[in-house]
């Protein structure tokens, strides 16, 4: 049975000005690793000939029966993934998602029925984590579910031990991240990683410093010594339709927190908060302003143990295993239908 994934790119890929295709593209190399063959469809807003074009060959390269993995979802335009879902459907192919955002859930607060018909489609739903699996098991019930817990974060470096201190690390894009309006009240050391924005010099002095950016396979650049997991407007929780999505999300800054063996500060109400505190890989707040009074409680000791467990799963996360554990679990389901 041929085996095809499917993924998407356009021209800021092509460009390499997109770091925020690590994920996608970190998935893609470990599905090749195990057979899939990888199909990219190109899509572009401006170029509607070309996406059209690759949108025919893509539909050719599905053969009949085939096992398909589609990173969901194939761009932010839906007809392209109707469109795919479809011509899947069509030559009776086993059709699995593997989940990289719920859009609808992260824009508008909950899942929109464009959303739940496609997903619905679905012979086997690779979801982040046990709360976005409860979420969706109401709509979907006949559709078998894998826990992927964290992104698989590819890299062959070895990444430096981090010293004990009180300095925390965030990734990620300022413009959204509201909250950090107040970084200089919560009393702690932050470096900041992100592409520059016009806030920068309000955001930074004194304990915040601002590190500039660095490529996603290069981790050696990132100082600290926690790694902060935290979305939405506000720094006393994480609110707003960004931060609420964390109730749902497994943020790829968290994999890339691991990676980098940066134990993690995470919302208490998140998704991946469990995961953290019963694999002791960090701690978990209710608030930003938590954060100084508890580090100060946090001897070297305890630390180091959290450093540990940390540099384990990293080494898990680098090497591509919790997607490869599923899609041994994909074959063996097959297997047993067959």
């Amino acid at each position: 049975m041929k085996k095809i994934s499917i993924n998407y790119f356009n021209e800021q890929m092509v460009k390499g000005k997109n770091a925020g295709n690590k994920a996608r593209s970190d998935c893609s190399k470990i599905l090749k690793k195990f057979g899939y063959d990888d199909v990219h469809i190109f899509v572009s807003k401006t170029n509607w000939i070309r996406t059209v074009i690759s949108l025919a060959k893509t539909s050719f390269l599905i053969k009949r029966n085939s096992n398909v993995i589609i990173q969901y979802p194939l761009s932010k335009t839906s007809c392209i993934s109707s469109f795919i879902i479809n011509v899947c459907k069509i030559k009776q192919c086993q059709l699995s998602f593997l989940i990289h955002d719920l859009d609808s859930l992260r824009n508008i607060g909950h899942l929109s029925r464009m959303e739940i018909c496609f997903l619905q489609k679905a012979d086997n739903l690779i979801v982040h984590n046990d709360k976005m699996c409860n979420l969706l098991k109401p709509y979907i019930p006949n559709t078998h579910f894998f826990i992927l817990q964290a992104f698989d974060y590819l890299v062959n470096q070895s990444i430096e031990n981090c010293i004990f201190d009180d300095i925390v690390v965030y990734a990620g894009n300022f413009k959204k991240s509201k909250f950090l309006e107040s970084v200089q009240d919560w009393g702690i050391k932050v470096n900041l990683y992100g592409v520059q924005t016009s806030n920068l010099n309000i955001l930074c002095g004194n304990n915040v410093k601002y590190q500039g950016v660095f490529q996603p396979d290069d981790l050696s650049v990132i100082k600290g010594s926690w790694g902060l997991v935290w979305d939405g407007i506000s720094a006393m929780t994480c609110d707003g339709m960004y931060g609420k999505y964390l109730k749902y999300n497994a943020p790829h800054k968290l994999s890339l927190y691991i990676a980098a063996k940066l134990p993690i500060i995470i919302w208490d109400q998140a998704a991946e908060a469990d995961f953290i505190i019963n694999n002791k890989l960090g701690i978990v707040i209710h608030s930003l302003y938590e954060i100084k009074d508890m580090l100060a409680n946090i001897s070297q000791e305890e630390y180091l143990i959290l450093k540990k467990n940390v540099a384990i799963y990293s080494e898990r996360l680098k090497k591509g295993e919790n997607l490869t554990d599923i899609l041994n679990n994909l074959l063996f389901l097959k297997t047993i239908h067959n």
